[in-house]
């Protein structure tokens, strides 16, 4: 069904101004999940309430895709290194892991249009509220592919102005800056130390499946 897509999409007689509106409908939809991430981080018993007892996904689980769920009081992911139990945030999608890679494409941009367009304070706003989200995923490999972005974005190309990539150089370092603290609260820090040890679960299984 999604090379049917591909096809479609490669054939179709799209507007002009098509890759324009697609890019607002990811940057609107990628706002609206960065934000629930944030707000499952701050307030994390009133988000598992409305997933659990309002919206009943538990029950949904259960009853229509006849799966075991790991906890029926509980839909929240946390990670444990150390000893030391952190939350990570999995916005709509419950999971951390593809909510940090979906946020990656908004990122990604938000980047671009910051390099390109003449932009307001909104497209720096959104890089914020992106970053500080992939941040709160503690998804290592959705941090590296927006680290990735920033790279690539930094390079001379088509459209990109040395004074357009040195104002993103510095917006970057400057969020570096600021997300470090987040990052330390967080936990990622101590995920980030650990991922060559046997302190942090998901290393060691990553480990151990890659050798199986």
């Amino acid at each position: 069904g999604f090379v049917l897509l591909l096809l479609a999409a490669r054939h179709a007689d799209l507007p002009a101004d098509f890759m324009r509106r697609a890019a607002n409908v990811v940057l609107v939809v990628g706002a609206a999940v960065a934000a629930i991430a944030i707000y499952e981080y701050v307030a994390p018993g009133s988000w598992n309430h409305f997933i659990i007892d309002r919206v009943q996904y538990v029950r949904y689980q259960v009853a229509i895709l006849h799966s075991v769920p790991g906890s029926l009081t509980d839909i929240r992911r946390y990670g444990y290194v150390g000893g030391h139990k952190f939350l990570r945030t999995g916005s709509v999608f419950l999971d951390p892991t593809p909510a940090g890679f979906f946020l990656v494409l908004p990122f990604a941009i938000a980047v671009e249009r910051r390099l390109h367009v003449r932009t307001s304070r909104a497209t720096t706003a959104l890089l914020a509220l992106f970053g500080v989200a992939l941040v709160l995923t503690q998804t290592r490999a959705a941090l590296i592919a927006a680290l990735v972005v920033c790279v690539l974005a930094a390079r001379p190309a088509n459209g990109r102005t040395r004074n357009r990539r040195l104002q993103f150089a510095c917006v970057f370092a400057a969020g570096l800056v600021l997300l470090v603290p987040a990052a330390a609260a967080s936990g990622l820090g101590q995920r980030v130390t650990t991922t060559g040890s046997v302190q942090d679960q998901s290393s060691s299984d990553h480990v151990r499946s890659f050798w199986d």
